[in-house]
């Protein structure tokens, strides 16, 4: 029942949600808009982690908190006491292409947060994306994940802890939410785990990094067979329970 189909691709990240593309969508509902209900939920990493919790889908997600940006001892043993396991992801809610995130030791949260918290002026200009951000930026909250492993790739006689991007197209038509899984491929950090000299922000994250050298690499077809299924199941969950929070809020 549509005129047609509409999908917008902003050059700057800063203007995915201009006034300009607000105002055309109100001026025009007659058209269907790509990703109109899913932008709202992954835009920010604290929504997108309520939606998989209202979904009962957050076993898909590492143990996750949101903090606020705050430095004090409290926050600090705060984290510790939620969480145990050695290694930790801090990043920033609403960022993109790996600004602002970073691995660390459990045992080094105090520091890295009184570095990135309070004394951002001791971060060097010519830092790393994931440090630079903090330098920059003042968010009030940010997250703090449990790091989860992937599955250790192969790379000319390397081993890399890479992380999988995944295209799938979804959609939903009278009351049937369908799901074409396109393709996938792994994504590694730019260093290699053995590497004795890089930063475990160097062998666990992945970012911003330019050229086939780090992306393009298939996963084999037993794992694609074994990803294929897993979202064939829990992205329509996803998607329904999207559609449901989408109608509450507008009852309100």
């Amino acid at each position: 029942d549509y005129r047609g189909i509409i999908v917008y691709r902003s050059k700057a990240y800063k203007d995915r949600d201009s006034h300009l593309f607000r105002t055309f969508k109100k001026q025009h509902p007659e058209f269907l808009y790509v990703n109109a209900n899913a932008r709202h939920y992954f835009k920010r990493k604290d929504t997108t982690t309520q939606l998989f919790k209202a979904a009962q889908l957050d076993h898909f997600l590492p143990k996750t908190v949101i903090y606020p940006t705050n430095y004090s001892t409290e926050l600090v043993e705060s984290i510790k006491q939620n969480f145990h396991s050695d290694m930790l992801v801090i990043k920033p809610v609403s960022a993109t292409l790996g600004y602002g995130v970073n691995a660390i030791k459990l045992q080094d949260v105090d520091s890295f947060l009184r570095l990135i918290l309070c004394n951002q002026h001791a971060i060097q200009p010519d830092s790393s994306s994931g440090l630079s951000f903090w330098k920059n930026n003042q968010p009030s909250t940010f997250i703090v994940s449990e790091y989860a492993p992937s599955k250790p790739f192969s790379f000319n006689n390397k081993i890399y802890d890479p992380t999988m991007r995944i295209v799938f197209l979804m959609h939903h038509d009278q009351g049937t939410v369908h799901v074409n899984v396109v393709a996938g491929f792994w994504k590694t950090p730019t260093k290699e785990l053995a590497d004795p000299h890089a930063t475990l922000t160097d062998k666990h994250i992945t970012g911003l990094n330019s050229g086939a050298r780090y992306n393009g690499l298939f996963a084999e077809d037993e794992d694609w067979f074994k990803i294929k299924n897993i979202l064939q199941t829990m992205l329509p969950q996803l998607y329904k329970t999207m559609l449901q929070m989408k109608d509450e809020n507008h009852d309100r």
